[in-house]
């Protein structure tokens, strides 16, 4: 807006109500426009009343921080101090989702982000929390550690697609599975293991 047209607008303005607005500007040039019957007593009490909510908003706000980090912090030691067994080779037909274990305090946390439900919670919100679970345990252990869904996923979608590398490394790159090559020296360890010994 040109200057011309705020001192415009400003003049209309002052002629339409008069001496009942106070019209100055703020440190930055900005119009500040008050009522004239607004006492100096209301203004000041207005604004201890909004700093002392804007206070309590900035100490609410480090605190949520404060915990979060703690919370995340507490989850990522629980994930990383969990010992899976893990067999070599993997044998798919073995795998069983739900009795991967993880961290109670992951599973609480993704329960109660899920749902205000969680006493009750649906087989929807119990399939998603194992499914959500095991890929976090993926993520933090950067693979290491594969849980029955990394594997079974990749597994299923080599199966569907007929071998297929592509989809096989997208799902790997985003997390939700084991890679190609780790599916293929899966096979030829158990395609090793059925040979018969000499």
């Amino acid at each position: 807006m040109s200057e011309t047209t705020r001192k415009h607008i400003r003049r209309k303005i002052e002629a339409e109500f008069g001496s009942i607005l106070l019209i100055f500007p703020d440190d930055k040039g900005k119009l500040i426009v008050v009522p004239d019957n607004l006492s100096v007593e209301d203004i000041v009490k207005i604004n201890l009343a909004m700093k002392k909510e804007l206070d309590i908003l900035k100490d609410h706000s480090s605190d949520i921080d404060k915990i979060i980090d703690q919370s995340s912090t507490y989850i990522r030691k629980s994930i990383l101090d969990m010992k899976w067994k893990s067999s070599w080779p993997i044998h798919p037909s073995d795998v069983d989702i739900r009795s991967f274990p993880v961290p109670e305090s992951l599973k609480r946390l993704l329960m109660n982000v899920l749902t205000a439900d969680v006493s009750n919670p649906s087989q929807r919100i119990v399939n998603l929390v194992c499914s959500f679970s095991q890929d976090i345990v993926y993520a933090v252990t950067c693979g290491k550690t594969k849980p029955p869904k990394q594997v079974l996923l990749s597994y299923g979608v080599k199966t569907l697609t007929g071998n297929v590398v592509e989809p096989l490394q997208m799902l790997n790159r985003f997390g939700h599975g084991i890679s190609y090559h780790q599916i293929e020296e899966n096979d030829t360890a158990l395609c090793i293991e059925k040979l018969p010994v000499i």
